[in-house]
């Protein structure tokens, strides 16, 4: 999925009355099938919600449990049930049949390639049922063999181990080291993408861009891992222990470091000289996006107009992400009414279009957004948003190129859940690749 110079972003949205889903910015959604919305709300922007659908498509929103709004990294606390695929669906199923029929349904339900990889995916579904287990752990393994098939990274079973550690995550309830992973296009190694200055890792020497080996004797280095993947292993009880290698300069590097709560710092803001220009730079840094980001920018925009600047710089550098609704009003403080801010399409072909409603809070103010490689996700969705529009200047490194939208399902009996990719983005020139300078 690419992205040339310009392209909107993805923040995907259609909610249906019997489920919501906050999403991840990574790309990542979570899913509760309860009356209660888990999706984050900015009071900073409203946006205007329009549904497309093929000639032939019926879209009913009270029924259609896939319609949830799509994409990103929440800070928000929610609790999380499964989809309504239940145990009582499967007879006489053994417990891992049921388990394993419950996984292969939410993947059925939503996955974006109807083919699943030129694939007989339900042949697979049989296969994996007929097999004989022994116990959760080995039709774990099946779930975890199946979706690797599909050929996506993006798809694919998370234990429980890890499903917990990203609704952790999400929720703001993180016990870490204090280290944001990003990932580096060139290699496919995970890397460190940032450290947050009172956390472990950086009172112990740990530095952006080194590349993470082992944790706790888990190798990382087969080009498959994700920084989710990483994390799952790296998060863990406050006050644990847990072994670090990464390499640096060609040499490996071990570390024993001490789970702690880690609060992280999303926006920094400061006045930054430049020779040869009229006035005042406001740089605002923003780590990741979650649904307070956009006031938060705001707050720190007022701030920087009281000491005078002239110029903003938005630094997005290594900046995986987040909650995607959080890019998307963070965007729309800089736009005019009636912008277009997002087209995703899903498996059936529906599109989902946004625009802005009302007048931002800086329509003015000269600005420039600086990103990275590792500007991915939400953070690539507003930088595309702002320069379609023409209110930015972007400049930098070519950028991640990440143009899907994600949902995390959650399974039943602590079964873990299952990372789907549901929602593509279109543009309105291009389609979405890598932001290109």
């Amino acid at each position: 999925m690419a992205y040339q110079s310009g392209w909107l972003m993805f923040y995907a949205a259609a909610t249906a009355a019997v489920s919501a889903t906050f999403h991840l910015a990574n790309g990542f959604g979570f899913h509760a099938s309860s009356a209660k919305s888990f999706r984050a709300q900015s009071s900073v922007r409203p946006h205007r919600h329009v549904l497309f659908a093929k000639e032939n498509d019926v879209i009913d929103l009270r029924q259609n449990k896939l319609l949830s709004t799509a994409l990103a990294t929440a800070i928000a606390a929610a609790l999380l049930a499964p989809l309504p695929s239940h145990s009582s669906d499967y007879g006489s199923f053994t417990p891992e049949q049921r388990f394993i029929a419950e996984a292969w349904r939410t993947v059925d339900n939503s996955f974006i390639d109807r083919t699943f990889n030129n694939q007989n995916w339900f042949q697979m579904r049989q296969d994996a049922i007929n097999k004989k287990y022994k116990n959760m752990d080995e039709a774990r393994s099946e779930v975890d063999k199946m979706l690797s098939t599909l050929g996506d990274r993006y798809t694919r079973y998370l234990s429980p181990s890890k499903y917990d550690s990203m609704v952790n995550a999400a929720t703001g309830n993180v016990f870490g080291v204090g280290v944001g992973l990003a990932m580096n296009n060139e290699n496919n190694r995970v890397i460190i993408g940032d450290v947050e200055l009172s956390g472990p890792a950086a009172k112990e020497g740990i530095k952006p861009n080194d590349v993470v080996v082992r944790v706790d004797g888990i190798a990382f280095t087969d080009g498959k891992a994700t920084p989710d993947d990483v994390a799952g292993s790296i998060r863990g009880p406050a006050g644990s222990r847990v072994g670090v290698t990464i390499e640096r300069d060609g040499k490996s590097i071990d570390y024993i470091l001490t789970r702690e709560p880690i609060k992280i710092t999303s926006v920094r803001s400061y006045v930054g000289d430049k020779s040869g220009l009229d006035g005042k730079v406001g740089v605002v840094r923003i780590k990741s996006f979650s649904g307070t980001t956009a006031e938060t920018v705001k707050s720190a925009l007022e701030d920087l107009k009281k000491k005078g600047v002239k110029y903003y710089l938005l630094d997005l550098r290594g900046n995986p992400g987040g909650l995607l609704p959080g890019g998307v009003d963070t965007a729309s403080l800089f736009l005019d009414a009636n912008k277009p801010v997002v087209f995703v399409v899903n498996k059936s072909g529906v599109v989902d279009s946004q625009a802005t409603l009302s007048d931002g809070f800086d329509l003015t103010t000269p600005l420039t957004i600086l990103v990275d490689h590792n500007t991915a996700s939400a953070a690539e969705v507003m930088t595309a948003c702002l320069q379609e529009n023409g209110r930015a200047v972007v400049a930098g490194e070519q950028t991640f190129g990440k143009g899907i939208v994600q949902t995390i399902r959650q399974l039943e009996d602590n079964n873990g859940g299952v990372a789907v990719i549901w929602w593509v983005v279109h543009g309105m020139k291009f389609s979405f690749s890598r932001i290109f300078r």
